[in-house]
C-alpha cells in the first residue's frame, strides 16, 4: 500500500490517481453533460464484494472494508470537466429535503442542469504489492435508477488503469 501521511484514512495522491482512472471512461464520454462526485467517499455495504476469483480477492475485500470505517473526502479534487465534485450536504439536501424520492430528485436535476446523476466512490483497497486497487463505485440518476459496482485497477509503467469491474447491484 503506498505511504500514507496524517490519519490512515487520509486521502492520497495515489488515491487521487486511481480515482481519475476509475472516471476515464466518464471524462472521455462525448456528448453533452457531466456527473457529480460526492466528496463523501462510498461505503462498503454487504452487497460490495471484491469477486473471489479476483487476485487477493479476501484481502482486498478486508482493506477495502476497513478503509471505509473511517471518515476521508474528495474535498478540493479536479477530476475532469464531465465530473464535478460537490459537497455530499449540498447533494443530499436537494434529493432528501423533499416530501419524496421523486421530487427530491426533480429537485437535483432543477439546480443541476444538464447533469447525469450522482457518482460516488469509496477510498481505494490497494494491495500487498501496492499495483493493484479496487474501489467501489455506485451511480444514482432517480429513485429507481442507478448500479453499483466494485472496479479493478493495476498500475503499469508508473499508472493507473481500469482493469475490470463486477456489478454489485442494480436499480
Amino acid at each position: 500500500m503506498p505511504a500514507v501521511s496524517g490519519a490512515a484514512n487520509a486521502v492520497t495522491p495515489e488515491d487521487v490517481a486511481v480515482l481519475r482512472a476509475a472516471l476515464a471512461p466518464e471524462c472521455e464520454r462525448s456528448g453533452t453533460g457531466y456527473h457529480l462526485l460526492s466528496t463523501k467517499p462510498a461505503g462498503v455495504d454487504s452487497d460490495d464484494h471484491v469477486p473471489a476469483d479476483w487476485p487477493e480477492a479476501k484481502e482486498l475485500d478486508e482493506k477495502l472494508r476497513a478503509r471505509a470505517e473511517t471518515p476521508g473526502s474528495w474535498s478540493g479534487i479536479r477530476v475532469c470537466p464531465k465530473v464535478l465534485v460537490r459537497r455530499e450536504g449540498d447533494i443530499d439536501r436537494l434529493i432528501d429535503s423533499a416530501p419524496d424520492l421523486d421530487r427530491g430528485w426533480k429537485n437535483f436535476y432543477d439546480v443541476y442542469r444538464g447533469a447525469h446523476g450522482v457518482l460516488y466512490i469509496s477510498l481505494p483497497a490497494y494491495s500487498a504489492d501496492g499495483n493493484r486497487a479496487v474501489i467501489v463505485y455506485g451511480s444514482g440518476c432517480g429513485s429507481l435508477c442507478g448500479y453499483g459496482q466494485v472496479i479493478e485497477l493495476e498500475k503499469k509503467d508508473g499508472t493507473w488503469h481500469r482493469v475490470r469491474d463486477q456489478g454489485t447491484w442494480i436499480s
